[in-house]
């Protein structure tokens, strides 16, 4: 019970959400792999590509789209880009704020509905969204904490 482990929920920093996703992460990171995830492997009971928001759960959206929309048009472009990342962890999948829970100085994470692989930057993305820069010092943070290299942050970063 996560109240009674002293997370009663409340809004808490975005520091510390970083930092836990970046722990996360790092358990659960991969060996690199020159080929990325291939998309039919087994993602070992979870979502072979994690995170809510990708090209294989958005058609309607996509069909949305003006045809000339550079979002559509690089769509793919971007799926695949994702998918074949080299550096794989484990992802939350859904880290919109409201799905973690504060204590005075650290910060627990639920629903973890839509677990699965993919490239760490994915969960802070969807979290923070465009409040989130590349030149941003949380991300800093995150991929200190993360240390898994200058390729990976690099690939992540790009």
């Amino acid at each position: 019970d996560l109240d009674a482990s002293g997370f009663a929920g409340g809004r808490g920093s975005e520091l510390a959400v970083v930092r836990w996703l970046a722990g996360f992460h790092k358990t659960f990171l991969m060996p690199a792999n020159p080929v990325g995830r291939v998309a039919e492997s087994d993602g070992g009971g979870l979502w072979n590509q994690g995170g809510y928001w990708h090209l294989e759960t958005r058609p309607e959206e996509l069909a949305a789209l003006d045809k000339n929309d550079p979002l559509r048009v690089h769509a793919a472009d971007f799926d695949r880009l994702l998918r074949s990342a080299r550096h794989q962890t484990l992802l939350h999948g859904d880290t919109k704020m409201c799905n973690f829970c504060f204590s005075s100085d650290a910060c627990a994470a639920v629903d973890f509905q839509y677990t699965g692989w993919g490239p760490g930057i994915i969960d802070l993305t969807y979290g923070f969204g465009l409040s989130l820069s590349s030149s941003d010092p949380l991300l800093d943070e995150y991929f200190r904490i993360l240390d898994g290299g200058p390729e990976l942050e690099a690939e992540w970063r790009s």
